[in-house]
């Protein structure tokens, strides 16, 4: 069973302790190395994702091409939620040290209309 370290203070996009349990051992567990790109601005993808353990930053390009760093993500908080919908990704993540997370994916479902998606953790 995954743990999630919970060691940096109660932020507002932190996710509920109980909720946090619950979706640990499910969804898609990744690992990425110090530096790693796990998402690029542009990108067209439908997960999110839930930093377990170590940092990432989100940071988007300017006009003129430099890095912009918008904020830092640790353990227990999320991000990737603003495209589950399938729109273009508004900025990139990059792993600050060795990191791990889970996805999950939002898939349409076949009883709805192509617009309803739902998030699977499973």
């Amino acid at each position: 069973m995954s743990t999630v370290e919970t060691s940096e203070p109660p932020a507002a996009d932190l996710l509920p302790a109980a909720l946090l349990e619950a979706i640990a051992p499910r969804g898609s567990a990744r690992t990425f190395a110090a530096n790693a790109i796990l998402i690029n601005e542009g990108d067209t993808t439908d997960s999110l994702y839930i930093v377990l353990s170590g940092r990432v930053k989100v940071y988007a390009s300017s006009d003129d091409g430099r890095e912009v760093v918008l904020t830092e993500y640790g353990p227990g908080e999320y991000f990737g939620e603003l495209s589950i919908d399938g729109a273009r990704r508004s900025a990139s993540i990059k792993a600050l040290e060795a990191c791990s997370c889970r996805s999950c994916r939002a898939r349409s479902s076949a009883s709805s209309s192509p617009s309803t998606r739902t998030l699977r953790c499973t």
